[in-house]
């Protein structure tokens, strides 16, 4: 079975979750007592729900130069979303939960390295040229490919082992809007 915590990850990243959300923390507001496990693992909810994916790039494939703009586009949209979901776990301070704050350092962690993959990602499809679509085609199939193996290997497979946190973050109702 799964871990709920990459569950609620992958679910974010590939399918987005909705709207207002009842956890997430604003500038200025005031945060619910530190020792609330379920507010946490809410602010941490909200956090990632900033990473809700968009209906994707529109690709064209007789306008090779636009797709490339739109791709290049999309890329830095997730690269400037990773940043504010990064922030959000920062504003949800730290974890009421034992163990919570080794989680959402593996969260940091492998947000950081899924920024730098759409990072590198970008600068990779800066250089291709989209006069030459066979260029442009084999090189995006790779650079996707990179993507896919950073995402699958930013070890967030190893988070989902803490009984109270999974807890909480089934409590918590940013947390449901993934976790079906």
């Amino acid at each position: 079975m799964r871990k709920l915590i990459l569950t609620l990850l992958a679910g974010i990243l590939l399918t987005g979750c909705g709207g207002n959300d009842p956890d997430a923390v604003a500038e200025g507001d005031r945060l619910p007592p530190a020792d609330d496990p379920v507010a946490w693992a809410g602010r941490v909810c909200s956090a990632l729900s900033l990473l809700s994916a968009s209906s994707g790039p529109a690709l064209d494939p007789n306008n090779p130069a636009a797709s490339k703009d739109a791709l290049a586009r999309s890329w830095a949209d997730t690269e400037q979303r990773i940043g504010e979901s990064l922030r959000g776990l920062d504003a949800a301070g730290p974890s009421p939960i034992q163990g919570g704050d080794d989680t959402a350092r593996q969260l940091r962690d492998a947000l950081n390295g899924l920024r730098g993959a759409f990072a590198d990602a970008r600068t990779e499809l800066d250089g291709i040229d989209p006069k030459d679509p066979a260029a442009l085609a084999t090189r995006l199939a790779a650079i996707k490919t990179r993507l896919d193996v950073a995402h699958a290997s930013s070890a967030l497979s190893s988070m989902g082992d803490n009984a109270a946190l999974n807890e909480a973050v089934k409590q918590a109702s940013s947390c449901a809007v993934t976790a079906r």
